[in-house]
């Protein structure tokens, strides 16, 4: 089989964000695909990587390719929820809000049940149906199959509510795939999405935070035809944890790379069109260097902000615009790592809330960065602590996927982007704790002499005149340390000044985008109540239009009906006033029919409908002239639509019985014309002749209507 288009994919069943930005990641999708469609025996995967950086886009556009490419293995999805805190900024992990396992395993087993039954029957929405609908969808197949899977949905809530051990609820979800799978004769491919979370997230009925990781890996080695992937953002806690001895030997273990200088270049292109932005030639190269490739900090750069204007002209543009999401607390980056922080609150012992000794070594590192490696000996040095104690700390930091570290040396920080947040979140603080550190060893070192006073060289010196001399040489140091400091405090203070000009600068910017919004706003506003004025005006006429459409379409209606045989007959004469009114207005539209010539007709379809004309005429002395057809109401005071329609249809039956091709239509009244009446006529092409305007007085004996 070959390889499918891994740019188009032709569902979105398993809700991919921003599919059309999907770059870089070719390859892996190649190999899981080989791998997956295969004849080897199942292959189990880990995929690592830190927060944001794709595996969860991956395995979703793997899973929605599979869906509709291949009909063996069934793409199951589901990932666990992320952590919330109670407390905002100040959290730890006893603030963490926990999931109970009963209503994770339902999840997961409803999700694995609709999403198999979408692939099972070949129908992307039943995939992501309520239950209520998936229920009613699997009753109208009505088959053995879909029985099957009702059976499934009906029983698996009461199975797994009902089992009272915690770790056994995951093994009634893998018996559930297990049937789905003996049913269907389909194999499964499952991807378990944010895997960290069996071990940090979860809980028992009773509050009480259970890990479940290796529970779950013990119950998928009894699942045949399966194929279990895992995803982790946690790399080193899923690294031992889930790749520990146990289970190193049944699973296979990959590390998600960032994207390539070229694969950079492309997503930032992609992100300058989708905010029409503009950027300059070099831009892809400057940004795979700022964020060494990772997609969500592309992602955040080029988003558009409410705290900076972007503009990527030069590189000066988009500096400014990676320093806004990652150096200040409202950007995007810089809450991506606070949450980090977060995350790790249980690790770091809340070291990050009053910069302890963790921050400090990391803060140390940021700022030596391109010195990397760096021995465990020198930062012991450098930050005066005992090398046993920076040795624990180390082993946190790595378990934070902060660094990278052996046995005796940070061997590198693989995140690009950190040192430059951890420089702008700590550098107040840290630098006020490295005054408090520099007095504190005067103190010590002062303790230390005067207690060594007696055994040093000085000793026959009077104490006295040995206190003024160490002291002056004390003095001495203090002051020019003092200077030194100053140095740098005025450097900082002129950064910090040249900082708060381009936030004003910033400012204004913001200012004027603002006022320029308001402004379009109200020219927004009068085009809107403009607009709003002529749809007023387009509705009522649209009205009127409709009601004549609504009268046309019932005679056009009712003339369509007439079918079959039809009866004309042709009655006595016109009436002597009739004949009289027609000769008044000679010569007239009636100059080339002689009266004698006009008959009263009555006309009848095949169900004995009635329809009369009061006149029909043809001249004897051209019978090539068109027909005439007469309709005189002199007795009705208010000519209405039903009058005209009866006149048309008997107008159509005529037509159609004697086969005429050319005739004239004349509808005489005396009265008034209600509009809809002579709009009718009027579409008809029926000449009304007022009788009052041609200034014909009329008489008409009392007698019986006609």
């Amino acid at each position: 089989m070959g390889y499918p288009n891994w740019y188009a994919p032709k569902v979105n069943v398993y809700q991919e964000d921003l599919p059309d930005f999907f770059v870089g990641q070719e390859e892996s999708l190649q190999g899981y695909w080989d791998s997956l469609l295969s004849h080897h025996p199942r292959w189990n995967q880990v995929l690592l990587s830190p927060r944001k950086t794709g595996k969860t886009t991956l395995f979703k556009r793997l899973c929605n390719i599979l869906f509709t490419e291949q009909k063996l293995f069934a793409p199951l999805y589901f990932s666990f929820p992320q952590p919330t805190y109670d407390m905002g900024n100040e959290v730890t992990d006893q603030h963490r809000k926990l999931a109970k396992i009963v209503d994770i395993a339902l999840g997961m087993a409803f999700t694995f049940i609709r999403q198999f039954a979408g692939f099972a029957f070949r129908n992307p929405e039943m995939a992501m149906m309520e239950q209520m609908k998936l229920e009613k969808s699997l009753r109208k197949i009505n088959n053995a199959l879909s029985k099957d899977f009702l059976l499934y949905l009906n029983s698996y809530e009461k199975k797994i509510k009902d089992t009272p051990d915690d770790y056994q609820r995951f093994s009634v979800v893998f018996r559930l795939l297990n049937g789905l799978m003996s049913i269907s004769k389909k194999k499964c491919f499952v991807v378990l999405d944010e895997i960290q979370e069996m071990d940090l997230g979860l809980c028992n009925d009773k509050g009480e935070q259970l890990p479940c990781t290796q529970a779950l890996f013990e119950l998928y080695q009894n699942t045949d035809h399966l194929n279990l992937y895992v995803t982790g953002s946690q790399v080193s806690l899923v690294y031992y944890n889930i790749l520990g001895p146990k289970h190193r030997n049944r699973l296979e273990s990959d590390v998600m790379l960032p994207l390539d200088p070229l694969a950079t270049q492309e997503l930032a292109q992609k992100f300058l069109v989708y905010h029409g932005q503009s950027g300059y030639a070099e831009i892809g190269k400057d940004v795979y260097s700022l964020t060494g490739g990772h997609p969500y900090y592309i992602q955040c750069i080029f988003r558009k902000s409410k705290h900076i204007l972007k503009k990527f002209n030069n590189l000066k543009g988009l500096k400014e615009a990676f320093e806004a999401e990652a150096a200040i607390e409202e950007g995007s980056i810089y809450d991506y790592w606070n949450t980090h922080l977060q995350e790790n609150a249980r690790l770091l012992n809340g070291e990050m809330q009053n910069t302890g000794l963790c921050m400090r070594i990391l803060y140390y590192l940021s700022q030596h960065r391109q010195e990397v490696p760096i021995s465990f000996k020198r930062i012991a040095k450098h930050l005066k602590v005992k090398l046993e104690i920076v040795e624990g700390k180390i082993k946190i930091l790595k378990a934070c996927d902060f660094i990278k570290a052996s046995s005796d040396e940070v061997t590198s920080m693989p995140d690009r982007v950190l040192p430059f947040f951890l420089l702008a979140k700590y550098k107040a603080s840290l630098l006020e704790g490295s005054k408090k550190t520099v007095r504190q060893a005067l103190d010590e070192y002062a303790s230390k002499n005067l207690a060594m006073y007696r055994d040093s060289p000085y000793a026959p010196m009077p104490k006295d005149e040995f206190m003024a001399m160490w002291l002056g040489k004390m003095q001495t140091q203090w002051a020019e340390f003092q200077k030194q400091q100053a140095k740098k405090l005025q450097a900082h203070d002129a950064a910090l000044k040249r900082q708060a000009k381009k936030a004003r600068q910033h400012e204004v910017a913001l200012q004027q985008h603002d006022a320029a919004l308001e402004e379009q706003e109200a020219v927004l506003q009068q085009y809107q109540g403009k607009i709003t004025e002529q749809e007023k005006k387009v509705k009522k006429v649209s009205q009127k239009v409709n009601s004549q459409e609504i009268q046309l379409s019932k005679v056009t209606h009712r003339v369509h009906q007439v079918q079959g045989k039809m009866s004309v007959f042709f009655g006595r004469l016109m009436e002597k006033e009739t004949l009289d009114r027609i000769a008044a207005f000679k010569p007239g539209p009636f100059s080339q029919y002689p009266v004698l010539n006009f008959s009263n007709v009555n006309v009848t379809d095949e169900h004995g409908h009635l329809c009369e004309i009061d006149g029909v005429s043809q001249s004897k002395t051209k019978p090539k002239m068109p027909y005439v057809f007469v309709e005189v109401k002199t007795r009705q005071k208010l000519i209405i639509t039903k009058t005209v329609e009866l006149f048309v249809e008997a107008i159509q039956i005529m037509v159609k019985q004697k086969k005429i091709r050319q005739y004239h239509a004349y509808f005489v009244y005396h009265g008034k014309l209600t509009t809809p009446a002579a709009q009718l006529l009027k579409t008809h092409k029926i000449q009304a002749i007022s009788l009052a305007e041609l200034g014909i007085r009329v008489k008409i004996q009392p007698g019986k209507k006609r």
